[in-house]
């Protein structure tokens, strides 16, 4: 305790007293201050993002999905309930087809009667086709065997040629033998030596040599008539032959053509009865996906529906339950994949302490898995995160009813906070708050705390910029 003063005359100031209990309420705000400054130098504290999304499937072939009607027709019957269980393969609805072309109930009776008629012509053009080369085969037998004939004519021709022109040869041998025997008869008959008679038979013998020789030339000059006859004669046949082949040819490509359109007939049939198969098969709506039937689209009998409406929402059976959170763009370039995520559902409750991790109670945790490249339109960011399966993770809510009483389902609304790489003091999580700051971001050179060179390197927070 302090005395006060003496002075002569101030009695007032004698009388004032500091009371013991003031002194003992500002010992303790003094000491509150010096425990808050400890505090906000030496308490760490995790920063974190926060978002809030909803509860999502990971692989997009096991989300939610409506099943389309795949042809116009009207609704006749549903087989199934809201909120059943199918298997795929399921059947769901029954619709009759209401186009024009697909009307007539014979369509695929007739389909088939027209098919197997185009069958039988095919077999008989088929036919047709092994006859024309039976024939061309005979021909080109025929061909092969009459040409070498025909040349063996032109041969003989030739060969009698020569032999006419030997006798020709032979025929003027002998009239000029004649015509010399006749000039010696004469000249010994006006010697008297020979007779008249004698006379008259060398005289006759040299008319038949006349005779003999005018027939050797026209025997000559038949054949060679007759050489151009038979070199005509075997043209002739060749052109013949090779008409009959083209003949036969020209039918072939005829026989193959017909064969050809009968065979496209047959494939445009084929198409037409397999899609009038598989339109009838339509009609019949079968579930694609073994899971739920959440909602029925199209109710009543009679109800008309266009290709490609949906009939119902149909949730497959999936066990790769995600978080779809979104963040501000203020955040969005702290997040990157990899992030550990404290994440609380809708319906489960839950305290959280974001600050410190290890005292919050029924939060579970997560990774982040995507970030996306640009922004909604809104200026905020999606991040897809996944069950952090890490040991000493508290596991997900199983997403499926019948594995779990209380099941996690799709849509469940989440509220989230990605986590720093490292905590900061207590001082700058206030600092940064009433300044508005974003949280310190990841910083490798700080956690290695070296550099390349291998000197020790002074932990460096980047410069905080204020957005708002």
């Amino acid at each position: 305790m302090f005395s006060a003063p003496q002075a002569p005359g101030l009695t007032s100031l004698s009388r004032l007293k500091t009371s013991r209990y003031a002194w003992i309420l500002a010992f303790l705000v003094l000491g509150m201050l010096v425990l808050v400054a400890l505090g906000l130098v030496g308490i760490p504290w995790y920063q974190s993002v926060s978002g809030m999304g909803r509860v999502i499937v990971y692989n997009p072939m096991d989300r939610a999905q409506e099943v389309d009607a795949l042809i116009p027709g009207r609704i006749v019957n549903w087989y199934v309930r809201e909120g059943q269980t199918v298997k795929k393969g399921d059947r769901l609805a029954l619709l009759q087809d209401i186009d024009s072309k697909f009307l007539d109930p014979q369509q695929l009776l007739r389909t088939d009667q027209m098919l197997l008629a185009y069958r039988q012509k095919r077999e008989l053009v088929s036919a047709r086709l092994q006859a024309l080369e039976a024939q061309r085969d005979a021909i080109m037998q025929a061909r092969s065997a009459a040409l070498p004939a025909a040349q063996q004519r032109v041969e003989q021709s030739r060969q009698r040629f020569e032999q006419n022109r030997q006798s020709l040869l032979l025929s003027e041998q002998n009239l000029h033998t004649d015509q010399l025997q006749l000039k010696r008869m004469r000249l010994m008959e006006n010697q008297g030596l020979r007779s008249r008679r004698d006379l008259e038979l060398t005289e006759q013998s040299l008319v038949r040599s006349q005779t003999d020789l005018e027939r050797s030339r026209q025997s000559l000059v038949v054949a060679q008539r007759d050489i151009e006859i038979s070199r005509l004669e075997r043209e002739r046949l060749s052109f013949s032959l090779d008409n009959d082949l083209a003949k036969v040819a020209e039918s072939s490509i005829k026989a193959r053509e017909n064969l050809a359109e009968v065979e496209a007939e047959i494939l445009k049939l084929e198409i037409d009865r397999s899609s009038l198969s598989q339109r009838r098969q339509q009609q019949l709506v079968v579930a694609p996906r073994s899971g739920r039937v959440v909602r029925l689209l199209k109710l009543g009998e009679g109800k008309s529906v266009k290709a490609g409406d949906p009939l119902c929402s149909l949730m497959p059976v999936q066990s790769d339950p995600a978080v779809e959170l979104m963040i501000s763009d203020f955040d969005a370039p702290l997040v990157r994949p990899g992030q550990k995520v404290r994440l609380m559902f809708d319906g489960f409750p839950a305290i959280p302490f974001t600050a410190f991790p290890w005292s919050a109670v029924g939060t579970y945790g997560g990774v982040v898995s995507v970030v996306d490249a640009h922004d909604d339109g809104s200026g905020r960011y999606r991040v897809f995160i996944q069950p952090d399966r890490s040991p000493g993770s508290l596991p997900w809510p199983k997403p499926q009813e019948n594995e779990a009483r209380y099941p996690l389902r799709p849509g469940t609304q989440v509220q989230g906070w990605v986590m720093m790489d490292r905590p900061v003091p207590l001082y700058w999580e206030v600092w940064r708050r009433l300044n508005a700051f974003p949280p310190v971001p990841f910083d490798s050179k700080s956690d290695s705390g070296k550099s390349d060179s291998g000197k020790a390197e002074k932990s460096h927070t980047p410069k905080p910029v204020l957005k708002r």
